[in-house]
């Protein structure tokens, strides 16, 4: 901070985002898919700034936003929103993930994230299902957007992202994205539905085929008991009610469930 570090930065973020012509031509590999134009320069900046706020430093953090890192890293997003070139879905996911840490524990800071950053998040929420596994990196993006939801969106930005259409987005994302995601996603769902106003928005939802909420939220379950190896009789009902949830794999370690005094009957029928 003494030597006028943060403020070089934010400099050459500003300056890497400019669209002037730039005639660069990289420097091996440093320059990977930024020719003729100052992505590479902006890559390596976020990444610096990325390692820089993770260092938890609140006075590094505090200067840097003092200086205008969130709208900065605002115009960063707007900048590459609809893009599908690997080099800025990689600075879109590190931008966020940035943004992430800056505002998680600062109200004032995800105000400052505010309308123009919910709306950003909310179209990278929207993705096309077909992209998750085109190898581009789109998945990191998606990942990085969900964690913006607990970090910039939850308590300050909820009633935006509510009003937006937040909740039936998310639910999109859980209907088609890939199992390894969904965890992420039903955690972010948990959050926001703690709040009563959420509550109607997943009721309403439609998916394919007019599915519901909470048939979606059924058919997860099924098909975890599936991946574990879940026991069910040929009325579907849980075969050990001493242990429901004991599948193939827990039966592997020495690790044994303990059932409770009151059982519920919803996790047999389920």
């Amino acid at each position: 901070m003494r030597g006028h570090g943060n403020t070089r930065l934010i400099m050459l973020l500003e300056w890497a985002c400019l669209d002037c012509d730039y005639g660069g031509h990289g420097n091996s590999f440093f320059g990977e898919g930024g020719y003729q134009t100052r992505r590479a320069q902006l890559r390596y900046t976020i990444r610096v700034l990325l390692a820089v706020v993770r260092t938890g430093n609140e006075n590094v953090i505090q200067d840097l936003c003092d200086q205008g890192l969130i709208g900065s890293l605002l115009v960063v997003l707007k900048k590459y929103k609809d893009t599908d070139v690997p080099i800025e879905l990689s600075i879109l996911s590190n931008t966020l993930l940035i943004l992430s840490v800056v505002c998680e524990t600062d109200s004032h800071r995800k105000a400052t994230f505010g309308d123009e950053g919910v709306d950003l998040l909310l179209q990278f929420l929207s993705l096309d299902s077909e992209k998750f596994s085109s190898g581009l990196g789109y998945h990191k993006l998606l990942l990085s957007s969900v964690n913006a939801i607990w970090c910039c969106v939850s308590f300050m930005n909820q009633d935006l992202f509510l009003e937006r259409g937040g909740i039936p987005i998310l639910l999109d994302l859980l209907e088609k994205c890939p199992p390894s995601m969904q965890n992420l996603v039903l955690g972010a769902l948990l959050d926001l539905t703690e709040d009563a106003r959420a509550v109607p928005h997943v009721v309403t939802w439609r998916g394919t085929g007019q599915k519901t909420a909470v048939s979606l939220l059924i058919e997860l379950w099924r098909a975890e008991e599936h991946a574990m190896g879940v026991k069910r009789d040929r009325n579907h009902i849980m075969a050990d009610p001493a242990t429901p949830l004991q599948g193939a794999e827990q039966l592997m370690t020495d690790v044994s469930a303990t059932l409770s005094a009151r059982p519920q009957l919803l996790l047999f029928w389920m």
